[in-house]
């Protein structure tokens, strides 16, 4: 199976990314999608560590750019999360709805 190109404008990480995912698992449309913004998270997070080690540490060189770090982060693992990506044995995760769950529309409850 031909593993589809990246979107683009896709940096080296959302490449890998990317790639990574599609050549194991098919997905559907609406998964494409929360994939594209995982990347577009992963190319992110990248480019700010780059910026943090070419000013010379390996800390973020300030309090907004570790805040978009720490949020970019969280965003992206929240996407790679939606996906629900089959375990090593096949299984999905567990599906976990929000707050309301499955009670949002129940009366009575």
């Amino acid at each position: 199976m031909s593993v589809p190109r990246a979107p683009a404008g896709s940096g080296p990480a959302g490449k890998r990314l990317w790639s990574s995912v599609l050549a194991r698992y098919d997905l559907e449309p609406a998964e494409i999608e929360l994939l594209r913004r995982a990347c577009r998270a992963a190319d992110v997070l990248e480019n700010i560590e780059a910026d943090a080690l070419a000013s010379g540490g390996a800390f973020l060189p300030s309090p907004e750019a570790a805040k978009e770090w720490r949020l970019t982060a969280i965003v992206e693992a929240r996407l790679i999360t939606a996906l629900r990506l089959p375990t090593e044995t096949g299984q999905r995760p567990q599906h976990r709805p929000g707050i309301r769950g499955v009670y949002s529309g129940a009366v009575g409850v």
